[in-house]
């Protein structure tokens, strides 16, 4: 007994460090909680011979590290399969996976996250002109640094997406439906503060059924969604707030699919 305690308390110290819990279990790799950075390596060493299947619950988190872990997950060619949720980052590692399954009153839950705002913010940014000299040289290397950053973010998603044998097209498409747009980008050249006002998107979340998720390349076999009222409980959103039609149905609605609130400043 004495030693079990002191197993269990060796998993708790080690995890302490990280949001998320990554751990072996019965021959089930174990994922869950925020993904941060570091878990690719913490799921690659785990992830061997005497693992059956990877089952991963997960709000989301650093979306470059998800990209990473469904990679590995996928070379593995081991079952994913989700419980109770997966959303946005996790989203992504379901997607690159290679065999994946959904357990009952599990989802998954698509988003653009910070992504798309930030490439809108680059494109003001980059259509600002500085009124001083003094400033210019500054802001020209912060713009830069901005746009070196996030285009190499679009080629690492899109790159990893061509190597699952994913359609980009359709990620591109849920990333403009839920993404954020930035109503106006504000430059104090004197405090070299860059503020930016911006305005939701139609929607925060795209969450696929069964054949929304066969339209976009991804079989499952037993899928169905929990009520939705239980979906916008555990993603923390109004279902007003929630895409839950194929994508392709977009094409042929004439007003927008979801509620489109006051824009709010940040």
């Amino acid at each position: 007994m004495r030693n079990k305690l002191f197993f269990i308390i060796c998993l708790l110290v080690g995890n302490a460090a990280h949001a998320s819990w990554i751990y072996a279990l019965g021959g089930v790799l174990v994922i869950s909680g925020k993904i941060e950075k570091g878990d690719r390596l913490r799921v690659e060493e785990r992830l061997n011979d005497e693992i059956r299947k990877v089952a991963i619950t997960s709000p989301g988190g650093d979306a470059e590290e998800g990209l990473a872990i469904g990679s590995i997950i996928r070379r593995s060619e081991k079952l994913l399969v989700v419980r109770r949720l997966c959303a946005s980052s996790c989203a992504l590692i379901f997607a690159m996976a290679h065999k994946r399954a959904v357990d009952e009153g599990g989802f998954v839950a698509f988003h653009a996250g910070d992504y798309e705002w930030r490439l809108s913010v680059l494109a003001a940014v980059n259509a600002y002109e500085p009124n001083s000299a003094a400033f210019r040289e500054y802001f020209e290397t912060q713009k830069s640094e901005r746009e070196a950053a996030w285009m190499h973010k679009s080629q690492v998603r899109e790159s990893a997406f061509k190597a699952a044998g994913l359609d980009y097209t359709w990620h591109q498409q849920v990333v403009e439906l839920t993404a954020f747009k930035v109503l106006s980008v504000n430059v104090d050249e004197t405090t070299r503060v860059i503020k930016t006002t911006v305005a939701p998107g139609q929607c925060d979340w795209w969450v696929p059924d069964k054949q929304a998720f066969q339209e976009i390349g991804v079989e499952l076999k037993n899928y169905d969604l929990p009520d939705k009222s239980v979906v916008a409980d555990r993603l923390k959103v109004p279902a007003d707030r929630i895409y839950w039609n194929r994508l392709s149905v977009l094409k042929t609605q004439n007003e927008k699919p979801c509620a489109d609130p006051k824009p709010n400043s940040n």
